[in-house]
């Protein structure tokens, strides 16, 4: 077996351009490398992303040899492993999909010694099947109806997954090339989506300075109550996790790392002393537990039970390490509990607990973070990802009144006091575009602190009172159309920014999406083949992602003005260029779906002091209440055995369904399946006489398929684990094309951000 190591070759724009064959006889597969095409003449011809298709070109010209991963990364990716590792594996995936045999005719993925392209440990790659150049075709044998290629972001150059030195130098260094990354990178999660230009005009005079550099994800950081040791979590791949602690003034020092099996989530580092750390620990699907130790060598001991949610602040330290603040969900114990969840202190020594918060109508407490003090704590109060900063005075333990310090209903995604207790910092998109502000604990106007827009998971920096560690995310998301039968890629939706949530509008003839491609959260579409974006006239405001009708080119959508404490529903047609219609709503409403009649819709409300789907009236404007168990997003559906309403609970597993009576009314919920994540809550539709949703697995991710009872369940095809992203990315058009929202490589990493 022959090693394949030759150089990268320089200077070529695409990444195949510069090879020789733009043609190639796969075994039974025609490629050509010019339109991205891959064919068998039996199946329909795939179109390959550009990435993909330059791998699938150096596999082939290496004719059986194999052909080193760096290699590949070099000339693909340009040698940028921050996007080339994982994305990578992700293009190896799909060529293996669309190569092999088996793939193709059960649906699950082949077996490795099996594939067509083999995987070299720790070396590379090696295509099995007999590879041969063909002469080009005439000019216009072949079609091209492709979308616009995404360009890859840039990012900071890693050469090994060490500790990176941080002299003056190379602190000077790393920090000008990350200001540049933070400039032109794509953003986060549905609440961490960032803009581009427009959003990165204001940039801050003083860069975000880097404190970890690693291949990978860096994330939840914090620091020691001397700010000398900085522990943050690090991912590098499915199942790779790993808790370290650095000391941050000494890089040459050892670095303690501590980790847990693979099924295991990590997140939350605490520091309760100068030497003992807390963190939490979590499998999917199950409840966590807190557990301490004292380094270097302890080992950890339970402290408490915790409700672990996906990415999202739960837990924090008090300063004196006496206690912890949990955000727990409240069960419904009678009419006086509306659901939603609250935050409980929990004393570390005894292991007694009171409740510290009391929200209503349904709301939910998340992401506590102590003062410095330890007298008071902030926390968001919302829908789990979606509210405004609250303070409580921790000694209130029986009334837990808390004081609302901004009005904004916006995505939050992190917070941290400084050090001197003067001022809490948050990342939030309260003005359309993700930054991060700070605003005082007596109240008033929030001020800018940082357009690293990014910016998630803040931490304290003691002894820094105008500075907090965060980290920075970079993303490289995208839309796919797949084959809703068995998965093969149809068309790769490329961008210039991120595009999240999209939705197949009549027979997937358009995608509708949400983008920051001009400076802050818009609704944009696309019509295919091959053409351009264009953005919809909305008022200004904050737009949750849309619904199309089923059958014409309707789409709904709400929308939240800047100043507003309410919402709009907006009702708009994708073939015309007009603003939409606005209608006032009297609260926070989302997740919209068209009903049956066209002439109402379903959406989620807190009309009348809770969380439930309401059915709305597009005439008469008059609400009609769907649920009474925080329903969270609903399809009306014509089954075999009647009409309908098929929903999600709110942070619930499972889908339910409830009879429709004639004038739009429910009956008695049933639920129809156990499976469904809570965090997958729009990731399933009713398509051709059955319901399809997504069940996500530790190696991979099943599209199955069930009868309206939820009986029976036929696996489609499945997917990379976490390759879809969560909540409402997935989309059946009436065609049986699966528009979804998929999860690019990831990288993230912690910096500290100063403010003005």
């Amino acid at each position: 077996m022959q090693l394949d190591s030759r150089p990268a070759v320089p200077g070529a724009a695409d990444p195949a351009a510069a090879l020789p064959h733009r043609r190639w006889r796969i075994g039974r597969f025609l490629f050509d490398a010019t339109t991205r095409r891959l064919g068998d003449g039996q199946r329909p011809e795939e179109q390959l992303s550009v990435k993909t298709a330059a791998v699938l070109q150096r596999l082939a010209e290496a004719g059986g040899d194999v052909v080193l991963r760096e290699r590949l990364i070099t000339e693909v990716w340009d040698g940028n492993t921050y996007t080339g590792s994982r994305a990578l594996t992700h293009a190896i995936w799909q060529l293996r999909r669309a190569l092999d045999e088996t793939q193709a005719v059960q649906g699950e993925p082949a077996d490795e010694a099996a594939s067509a392209i083999q995987t070299i440990s720790k070396t590379g790659y090696q295509l099995r099947l007999p590879a041969v150049a063909e002469p080009a075709p005439a000019a216009a044998s072949l079609p091209t109806s492709e979308a616009p290629a995404m360009p890859e972001a840039q990012a900071v150059p890693v050469t090994s997954a060490k500790k990176a030195p941080f002299g003056r130098l190379a602190a000077m260094a790393g920090a000008l090339v990350l200001v540049l990354v933070l400039a032109i990178t794509a953003g986060a999660a549905w609440w961490l989506q960032q803009g581009n230009e427009k959003a990165t005009a204001g940039v801050d005079r003083t860069p975000p300075q880097p404190m970890t550099l690693l291949d990978g994800v860096e994330n939840y950081p914090a620091v020691s109550p001397d700010g000398q040791r900085l522990a943050f979590v690090w991912s590098r791949g499915e199942g790779d996790v790993r808790l370290r602690i650095v000391e941050r003034n000494r890089p040459e020092a050892p670095v303690i790392e501590l980790r847990e099996p693979a099924e295991m989530h990590l997140a939350s580092p605490m520091w309760l002393g100068p030497d003992r750390l807390a963190y939490a620990r979590a499998r999917e699907g199950e409840d966590c537990e807190i557990v301490a130790l004292t380094l270097p060598e302890g080992q950890p001991e339970k402290l408490a039970s915790c409700f672990y949610q996906f990415r999202i602040g739960f837990v924090d330290a008090s300063p004196d390490g006496r206690w912890l603040a949990l955000a727990r969900p409240l069960k419904s114990t009678g009419q006086d509990d509306t659901g939603g969840g609250a935050i409980f202190l929990h004393e570390i020594a005894t292991g007694q607990e009171r409740q510290l918060t009391h929200p209503s109508g349904g709301e939910t407490d998340v992401q506590p973070v102590f003062s410095r003090s330890g007298k008071q704590l902030a926390f968001m109060r919302g829908s789990i990802t979606v509210g405004d900063v609250f303070l409580v005075d921790v000694a209130d333990a029986t009334q837990g009144e808390a004081t609302r310090l901004t009005h904004d209903d916006a995505p939050l995604g992190g917070m941290a006091w400084l050090a001197d207790d003067r001022g809490i910092t948050f990342n939030s998109a309260r003005d359309g575009t993700q930054a991060t502000w700070r605003i005082s604990p007596q109240g008033g106007e929030p001020t800018l602190f940082s357009r690293a827009q990014t910016a998630i998971h803040l931490a304290t920096l003691p002894g820094e009172p105008n500075a907090v560690a965060a980290s920075v995310y970079k993303f490289a998301d995208s839309i796919e159309l797949l084959d809703g039968h068995d998965g093969h890629l149809r068309e790769t939706l490329a961008a210039s920014s991120r595009n999240l949530y999209a939705q197949a509008c009549p027979n997937a003839g358009q995608v509708l999406f949400l983008s920051f491609r001009s400076g802050r959260i818009g609704l944009w579409t696309v019509d295919r083949p091959g053409q351009a974006p264009r953005e919809l006239p909305l008022p200004p405001g904050t737009p949750e992602p849309a619904g199309c009708a089923a059958d014409e080119p309707r789409w709904a959508t709400t929308l939240r003005p800047p100043g507003s404490a309410t919402d709009l529903l907006l009702l708009g047609r994708l073939n015309r260029d007009e603003p939409p219609q606005a209608i006032p709503l009297d609260g926070n409403y989302g997740n919209v779906t068209w009903a049956l009649d066209k002439r109402s819709l379903l959406l989620a409300g807190d009309r009348g002091g809770r969380r439930e789907l309401w059915r709305f009236d597009l005439a008469s404007h008059q609400f009609l209440r769907l649920t009474d168990d925080h329903g969270q997003f609903g399809q009306e559906v014509q089954a075999p055995d009647g009409r309908w309403l098929y929903y999600t609970r709110q942070n619930e597993a499972g889908l339910w369904r409830r009879p429709l009576d004639a004038q739009g009314g429910s009956g008695t919920a049933q639920r129809v399946h156990a499976g469904l994540s809570p965090e997958d809550w729009g990731n399933w539709q009713w398509h051709d006489g059955g319901l399809w949703l997504v069940l996500r697995g530790k190696k991979h991710d099943r599209v199955v398929r069930l009868d309206a009872d939820g009986q029976h369940e036929t696996l489609a095809f499945t997917l990379p684990a976490g390759w879809l992203r969560r909540f409402r990315s997935f989309s059946l058009a009436p065609n049986g094309t699966l528009v979804a929202s998929v999860s690019g490589p990831l990288q993230a990493d912690v910096v500290r951000l100063a403010g003005p």
